[in-house]
């Protein structure tokens, strides 16, 4: 078992025996989704919203699990193992957070979980960015587009290009995130959105051009 899902297993086991402690004090209907204002415009039964996201999470390590081995490139992900293992516990992390943050908002401590999130996504976007450029090619992590699955060059200029992206836009969330008011959480989530679409976009493009320059060398 990869190590990175062994450390996943241990905080899933953490993040369940924590919800069974305040199964009792929770209410029979917990608040489950916030819209834009940071107001919850969703709910939904105890039971059920004490068993989505860890059930999520361990869906998400079987499946972590097996992707180096179903991968056809799954030599190259050993390649950056280390690395791999790193995003498992960091993206478990944060949907354990996520949870955790339900958890509070409906045993009363009430807070922004938008603007919480919100510095979550920008961290996970700079980690992201910092580590992007190690990442050799697979089909399933990283800027996979036909142009970079195809050649080995165009992969690594993309991705030395996109982790400077992504580092710019998950440090312009998080100053968003902080600097806008929480009444401003509307805005803050559409700065978040297209400051993940914006980088993909152009990183599409980008990769399509490197591949036609490296065809037109020939």
């Amino acid at each position: 078992m990869l190590r990175g899902v062994k450390i996943g297993l241990f905080i899933l086991i953490v993040l369940c025996v924590t919800t069974a402690f305040a199964y009792s004090k929770l209410p029979e209907r917990m608040a489950v989704h916030w819209n834009a204002s940071g107001k919850p415009n969703d709910y939904a039964p105890k039971q059920t919203a004490c068993i989505v996201m860890p059930a999520i999470i361990l869906l998400l390590l079987g499946l972590f699990e097996i992707i180096p081995r179903i991968d056809p490139l799954g030599k190259n992900i050993r390649e950056f193992l280390n690395i791999y293992n790193q995003m498992v516990v960091i993206l478990i992390l944060f949907l354990s957070m996520i949870h955790a943050a339900i958890l509070l908002w409906n045993l009363g401590f009430e807070f922004s979980i938008s603007s919480a999130v919100l510095v979550g996504v920008g961290l996970i976007l700079i980690y992201f960015g910092t580590v992007m450029p190690k990442m050799k090619p697979n089909w399933f992590v990283g800027i996979r587009t036909p142009w970079t699955l195809s050649n080995n060059r165009v992969w690594k200029k993309t991705h030395e290009f996109g982790g400077k992206l992504f580092i710019i836009a998950g440090i312009i969330v998080i100053a968003a995130s902080l600097l806008i008011p929480v009444q401003g959480t509307e805005q803050i989530v559409w700065i978040m959105v297209l400051s993940a679409i914006i980088p993909s976009f152009i990183l599409i493009i980008y990769s399509y051009l490197e591949w036609r320059k490296g065809i037109n060398s020939v």
